[in-house]
């Protein structure tokens, strides 16, 4: 008895440290689930049509909310033009591309032990490199999951009605974006805009925004006693889109060497890390990407004891081969700043999205994703 208790313990043992030295957690973790998505609100007014909204943004739903903030007629505008935009597009090509994308978030999920023990990470203090590690873990698996085949199905995209392609993508997406929310959250962001209605009459009302990027007034309609985002420029751009497209011919765009340009490159930088077989064998390709991008990082770095400095050390000199990086370069140029990917256009400036604006920027919520914390090799994710 007294044998087969030390080899439980003796095989536990080994199997602990097999899992420290793996390149990451079993199982995988994933942010905390947001709060469930809500209506829009009916027979509401404006002001509390934009408290929904803005909401839902911080609730990570920012493209959900802002489908359905739009007329029936702009959603088929938008369901129509992305059809053609795809029946232009050679969908192998689109298809590697995105997967190219993908799988730069891929590689940072399923490495993240081994990536965040890079030895020239140490130079920075804990609460930054805690700061970066949990916003790119979060970027990554965005990207890993928002752009999987599964999650955009650019092949069925023709076939499905678009309100259920953002629903479905939505569910997919959410969960980082309100983890990301809680980011921002916690690093004192401003947590939203305040609104201010200028003119409403007849059902039309025009609305001034304090806080966000965009100091354009914006423009509500009533329509079925909810109030709906009705750009005055909705038309015209709507119009010069489609006369891009339709100049294209079919199955063009992105076919042949442009379409592959992008995956290539990319290609030959992942590759390699994806088939390291030890963290001492991928920080081995890392140095080679580092050293690669030095010309490029140095145009972002502040002057040697700087405030801005994020190494240890102040500036520059933090890290030993010189690339030590600046607050403006993992805040700025890596989109790492919380909450400041920006979302969808026509609302201003804000959270995760894909576009220029948003409805405000951070916001409340709750994220326990044990990928947040750091982790040398083996750590606990």
């Amino acid at each position: 008895e007294k044998t087969r208790g030390r080899q439980m313990i003796k095989q536990q043992v080994l199997d602990e440290a097999k899992a420290a030295t793996a390149p990451a957690p079993t199982p995988l973790p994933k942010p905390s689930p947001p709060p469930i998505y809500k209506p829009a609100p009916v027979d509401q007014s404006l002001l509390e049509t934009l408290d929904w909204a803005m909401d839902q943004h911080r609730n990570g739903h920012t493209f959900r909310m802002f489908f359905e903030l739009l007329p029936p007629g702009h959603q088929s505008d938008v369901e129509r033009v992305a059809r053609k935009a795809i029946g232009k597009t050679d969908v192998n090509s689109l298809q590697k591309f995105v997967k190219s994308i993908q799988s730069v978030g891929d590689l940072i999920v399923t490495r993240q032990r081994w990536i965040f023990a890079y030895p020239k990470f140490e130079a920075f203090d804990e609460d930054t490199m805690d700061l970066v590690e949990g916003n790119l873990l979060l970027v990554a698996g965005l990207i890993r999951d928002g752009l999987h085949e599964d999650t955009l199905r650019l092949d069925e995209f023709s076939s499905v009605p678009m309100k259920d392609w953002v629903r479905e993508f939505d569910n997919t997406v959410a969960p980082y974006m309100f983890a990301l929310m809680d980011q921002a959250a916690s690093a004192g962001l401003p947590d939203g805009a305040s609104f201010e209605v200028l003119e409403e009459k007849d059902g039309v009302a025009t609305v001034q925004a304090e806080g966000l990027s965009s100091q354009e007034p914006m423009k509500f309609t009533q329509m079925d006693g909810q109030w709906k985002f009705t750009p005055d420029d909705w038309d015209e751009g709507l119009k010069k889109l489609e006369e891009e497209l339709d100049a294209q011919p079919d199955g063009q765009l992105l076919a042949g060497v442009s379409g592959q340009i992008v995956p290539t490159t990319i290609s030959l930088f992942i590759q390699p890390a994806f088939a390291a077989q030890s963290a001492g064998e991928l920080h081995g390709i890392m140095d080679g990407w580092f050293q690669q991008a030095a010309p490029m990082l140095a145009s972002f770095m502040p002057p040697p004891g700087s405030q801005n400095g994020m190494a240890r050390g102040g500036g520059m000199g933090g890290m030993d081969d010189g690339y030590g990086m600046g607050d403006d370069y993992y805040e700025g140029d890596m989109g790492m700043e919380p909450g400041g990917m920006g979302t969808p256009p026509g609302l201003g400036r804000g959270g995760p999205g894909m576009g220029g604006g948003g409805l405000g920027r951070g916001g409340p919520g709750t994220s326990d994703a044990p990928a947040l914390g750091r982790g040398g090799p083996g750590g606990p994710g």
